[in-house]
């Protein structure tokens, strides 16, 4: 389950919604295709791989590596690695800490690698990083989502292309935002929140080095209240650098920013970003479902401790009708950064809902509407912050000689294997593109979805769940099935 944080008058009291508030991000970035003037591809100056090697003992395997390319640069942007080897036309990659030795061995000859004789520091010092430089006038505004790759300043290449990418040609590439931080959030807590950036990303604000993210399919946030170059009421400029240069992908996988961005303000009390936790699996005769959020104070040493309690509401998703709602104890923090609690609840389910479980001919959705109360030592309550969570309850089990079953009803699945990419616009894929591929495999009689191989946006996951679609998340490397589930 998902989080949807939403923006003003979402909130049950006007004081929660005057808290949060959240402004779409993807807009307006200015986007240069290639390394910049002092970077090239992969992980950049910072690391170096001076000494080739024919074998090396004393190594761990690291499977699906495409390339030589792809098993050199996972090393580089790992500090423990000192060496890697690659099998020519094979995905047989190693890498191999400091205890590794390296010996020329004829067994071996088709294989080459690298080691690393000194541990460098990741590069975090580009020219392009640095804020205010004039040069990004004159890159093109783009969207995101955005593919780096299926820029129309791209080429295809058969011979620097990636025939797994269709013969893009995968590569480093940039990005600048310029806009404004309001002068009256100073002192709040406020974030950018990425759901997807391909393949590492790394994040510098007003020149100020941030983070690197690595993961294209993990969405994550950098928090900008605590960042002292942060300008409150006057001009920033973020600088992201995305290398999509390399990875281990069979299937084409894209780069750059390909899915939403957000501006997050709220409160010092908050709900961690995805920290609503409700899931749909009910057990055979309950009549309540778990829910969970975890909170933190942000507010940091001069705030003082805060004391808050968590109320959990489910409604009509289309009415708005309060059906049940249960508040959990309150807890107390300490203001500090990266310590949260989690408050957790039974909430009771009324017969109306039991009734109407979520399947594939009717798929019943509610929305939890997630409030975070904050009670001064005076007495009282104020909701400070708050969620809303789709969630459709059912019930699944196997049966080893009948199969499965969704509500106690058997269920043949069928359905198609999805990939995250579509013709045209390559892995950046909009809203309206998830519920057009929903639909279309709903009219072919699909009631199941196998993402391949990675998750998804979470507007897939809304226009399934509405559409009355099931997702099977498939494990590549272990070929696991996982029980279906509502994916909101």
């Amino acid at each position: 389950m998902r989080a949807k944080h939403v923006a003003l008058g979402a909130l049950i009291a006007a004081a929660a919604a005057a808290e949060r508030v959240e402004v779409p991000f993807s807009y307006a970035w200015r986007f240069h295709l290639g390394p910049g003037p002092d970077d090239g591809p992969g992980p950049g100056n910072g690391w170096a791989f001076p000494q080739l090697i024919s074998n090396c003992t004393g190594t761990w395997p690291n499977p699906n590596r495409i390339t030589s390319l792809d098993c050199s640069v996972a090393c580089a942007y790992n500090p423990s690695c000192m060496v890697w080897i690659h099998v020519n036309n094979s995905r047989s990659c190693a890498h191999g800490d400091g205890n590794a030795t390296c010996v020329p061995a004829v067994s071996n000859a088709t294989a080459n690698g690298a080691l690393r004789t000194t541990v460098t520091p990741l590069q975090t010092s580009y020219a392009f990083a640095a804020a205010l430089l004039p040069e990004d006038a004159g890159w093109p505004l783009v969207d995101a989502p955005h593919d780096a790759l299926m820029s129309l300043n791209n080429s295809f290449s058969e011979t620097g292309g990636d025939a797994s990418h269709g013969y893009r040609v995968r590569q480093v590439v940039w990005y600048r935002k310029h806009f404004q931080l309001p002068g009256n959030w100073a002192g709040s807590h406020v974030l950018l929140r990425f759901e997807g950036v391909g393949h590492v990303a790394q994040v510098w604000l007003n020149g100020e080095y941030l983070l690197t993210h690595n993961s294209e399919y993990g969405g994550f946030t950098v928090r900008l209240d605590n960042i002292s170059a942060a300008v409150w009421g006057g001009p920033n400029v973020l600088a992201l650098r995305a290398d999509a240069s390399w990875g281990s992908a069979h299937w084409y996988s894209g780069g750059g920013i390909d899915r939403p961005v957000w501006l997050v303000r709220t409160a010092a009390a908050n709900i961690v970003e995805d920290g609503v936790f409700a899931p749909a699996e009910l057990a055979t005769g309950a009549t309540s479902a778990f829910v969970s959020a975890e909170w933190q104070n942000s507010g940091g040493a001069a705030g003082g401790s805060i004391t808050c309690a968590v109320l959990f509401q489910l409604q009509n998703a289309s009415t708005g009708e309060v059906l049940s709602n249960v508040t959990t104890p309150p807890a107390t923090l300490p203001p500090s950064d990266g310590i949260a609690t989690t408050a957790t609840a039974q909430l009771p389910l009324p017969p109306s809902v039991l009734a109407h479980l979520w399947s594939i001919q009717a798929p019943t959705l509610y929305t939890l509407n997630v409030t975070l109360l904050l009670l001064p030592n005076g007495g009282g309550q104020e909701a400070v912050d708050g969620a809303l969570v789709t969630v459709g309850y059912r019930t699944t089990r196997w049966d080893p000689a009948t199969g499965f079953y969704l509500n106690d009803a058997p269920v043949r699945q069928r359905g198609f294997s999805n990939h995250n990419s579509f013709a045209g616009v390559g892995v950046a894929m909009p809203p309206r593109l998830d519920v057009f591929r929903a639909q279309v495999a709903r009219a072919l009689g699909a009631n199941t979805w196998r993402m391949s191989h990675n998750p998804y946006r979470s507007s897939l996951y809304d226009a399934l769940d509405a559409l009355g679609i099931m997702v099977r998340d498939f494990d590549m490397y272990t070929a696991s099935l996982s029980l279906f589930h509502v994916s909101s």
